[in-house]
Formats: C-alpha cells, structure tokens, sequence
C-alpha cells in the first residue's frame, strides 16, 4: 500500500500542541477549530502521511515534532529582533511577500516529498511557497478578502489583495464551500478545478442536543466587531423587550477594546445592560453548551463565506437565524433548517424572532432539519472520507 503524503500550509492554534512546542508567552490565537478537527481525522487514515506546516510569532526557534499521528513544522515568524508579530503600520509580510516564511517553508516541502500540496486560505501568505513548486496543489478558500474590504477598509487588506489575486488567478484546484465562493473564483479563473470541500465541524457539537432553557435567551458566535453585524442585533434586543421582558442576548467572542467600548455605550443608553452580555472566548466544549440552551442562534453579518459558529448551532440543532450574505443561502434553506433576513433589516429580525417563539413546531422543524444537514456535510469521518478522495483523484 503506497502512502499519500500531504503537506497542509496552514493556519493552526498553536495552544492546541503544547506541551510539545515551546512557546516564549501567551496571547489570542485563532481557534481555528475546523482546521483542528479534520486534520486530526485525517491523520487516522493508515493510507495517509500529514505534515502541517505553520508560522508564528510565539516561538523562539523553527520546531518539528509529532503528535497525534500528525508531523508538525512550525516555523518562527516574526518582525525582525522582535518576538512580536507584523505591525499594521510596517507589514514587512506583506512588503516582502512572505519572502522569509516562503523560502522556508519550500525548503521544508522539499525536504518531505509530498504528493500533494493543501492550501488553507488566502488571507495569508500560505500559498506563496506552493506556486515554487511543481507538485499539485489545492487551494481552499475561506474568507474572500477583497469582498471583506468593500465593507471593512484596512491597509492590511487592501496590501493582501493582490495576493489574493495571485493565488486565485494562478491555482488550477480549489476547496470551495458555497456557491458564493464558488462562483467568485470561477469569475476570476474560468479554468478552475473546484471541489466540495466543507469544514469538519468539531465532534463536541455532535453531542449536544438542543435543550433550550424557559424565557428567551439569543445567542451570538463569532468576532465582535462591526461587519459582523451586532448591532442590529442590539436594536432587535431593545425593540423585543417591551414584548419579551426578560430577553437575554450572550455575546460569545473577542474584538477591538474601542469597538466593544463603543457597544457598551450602546446598551447603556439604551438601557440594556441586564439583557446583553459579554462571554468574551470560550472553548469548544464551553460554547456547545451555550448554544444547547439558548433558544435561537442568530448571526447578522454584513458578509460570510461560510461561518463555522453557524454550522456549529446547526449541529447542536439550534433555530438559527441568519442574514441573506454571501455563501449563507448555500447553508441555509429559508424556513426549512433556519431562516434568513435581509442585512441592516432589524424590524424582520424582530419579526422572524417573534414568529418562531409563537410557533414551536416550526422550531422543532429547524432544529431537526438542521441537525441532518450538519451531520451529511460536516461530520469529521465524512468530511475525512471527502478530502481523502479529491487528494487520490489528483494524484490520479
């Protein structure tokens, strides 16, 4: 039996391999949970080598090691004579193109062999050591950076962009998750090859059940910050409470300490501040719990491709509601597994909010239809299965 080697280029939460990895302190890193859960899946298939290469700040030197059947190589990458990562007024990342991480990471794909190379997102510099070589590679897109700075301007944004341009103009395979990432790379590269290929949602989300607590507690997930849409969310809060005096609205996530300053200003005013709270991060298992006894899910992005927190509350079997953005109509059948409204639109927010508390049959029904469409599209073991067959058929 010949073995497949796979090198994923990849974000990765570090926390997640200590002791293994020596660290020089501790800070917020992106959970990165999916990334977690089918790597770890992966690597139990006997047919299958997985390196995963990555980067951080956090590390004094570049480490190796094994751990959880998985090869790890995580590169030190930081601003120079620093152990800080790249400032936003000097991306030096992004001025060099990657050229430090590139050329370290190609010496280390040369060093393995693989048969094929795993992308994961193009918001960072992961594919740039990828276009060195000849091996073939798929590309998964998650975000789409071009399509987030319409709404959120940054210059780290519009410095990755032509990036983001790059990989996708010059990649031939692609991982893609939703019509809507779908269609823009087939807008941007008419001869790309795309596959279906979802996140595998971790397993703690499988075994929750959906057991909402009395009263009417909503339940959000997710980085706070504005394109994200919580506002409108807060505007809904205050408009129900006349009609549901005992409303709860528990906010799971970090963001800027300006923009949560400015939301408490918000409530405040508003005289919201026994309704809504602050969770701040949570771990897997913690914000399972949470979405098994809130009563809805609700995520009222401006933009999304595909949201693990909704696919998570869909698992759980959580009524979700969610705006009408981006790849979410792919996720979600309006009034058959959640139910979807058009973004900045509170008043049917309020709306869809009241008619699902007055109707429970019609929440049974989302929450049932929810749990089969997360469990056909994202279980780890089929999600596994998926990847492991586009990895053949390429070699193929």
């Amino acid at each position: 039996m010949k073995i497949i080697k796979i090198v994923w280029l990849s974000p990765y939460n570090i926390f997640k391999l200590l002791p293994e990895v020596a660290i020089n302190r501790k800070t917020g890193a992106h959970s990165s949970s999916w990334i977690h859960s089918l790597s770890e899946m992966l690597a139990q298939n006997k047919e299958l080598e997985l390196h995963i290469i990555t980067h951080t700040q956090l590390v004094n030197q570049t480490q190796h090691f094994k751990k959880n059947e998985i090869y790890f190589h995580i590169i030190k990458y930081n601003f120079p004579f620093t152990n800080k990562g790249f400032p936003w007024f000097f991306p030096l990342d992004k001025l060099t193109g990657y050229y430090s991480f590139s050329k370290r990471a190609k010496k280390l794909i040369d060093e393995i062999h693989p048969d094929i190379l795993h992308v994961h997102g193009t918001e960072g510099g992961y594919f740039t050591p990828a276009f060195k070589t000849n091996i073939p590679c798929i590309i998964s897109i998650q975000g789409i950076i071009s399509e987030i700075t319409k709404l959120e301007p940054s210059i780290g944004g519009y410095l990755q962009l032509p990036y983001e341009q790059k990989a996708i103009k010059n990649g031939k395979y692609f991982g893609c998750r939703t019509n809507f990432d779908f269609a823009y790379i087939k807008k941007k590269n008419i001869n790309a090859v795309i596959f279906d290929l979802p996140e595998a949602i971790n397993m703690v989300f499988y075994e929750h059940q959906w057991q909402p607590e009395s009263g009417l507690s909503l339940l959000f997930i997710g980085s706070v910050i504005k394109r994200k849409g919580i506002e409108d969310l807060i505007a809904a809060v205050y408009k129900l409470k006349p009609i549901f005096p005992h409303i709860k609205l528990r906010i799971i996530g970090s963001g800027p300490k300006k923009y949560i300053q400015h939301l408490n200003k918000e409530i405040e005013k508003n005289n919201l501040r026994s309704h809504i709270s602050f969770l701040g991060t949570k771990s897997q298992c913690e914000v399972a719990a949470e979405l098994a006894r809130c009563n809805f899910f609700v995520l009222p992005s401006f933009i999304e491709n595909s949201p693990n927190s909704l696919v998570e509350a869909m698992a759980v079997g959580v009524p979700s509601i969610a705006t009408k953005v981006g790849g979410i109509p792919s996720m979600i059948e309006d009034k058959c597994d959640g139910m979807l409204f058009e973004k900045n639109n509170v008043d049917e927010l309020v709306n869809i909010i009241q008619i699902l508390v007055n109707d429970k049959n019609l929440q049974n029904e989302l929450s049932i239809n929810a749990q089969k469409k997360a469990y056909q599209k994202n279980y780890p073991p089929h999600v596994a299965q998926k990847y492991f067959d586009v990895y053949k058929s390429l070699i193929q």
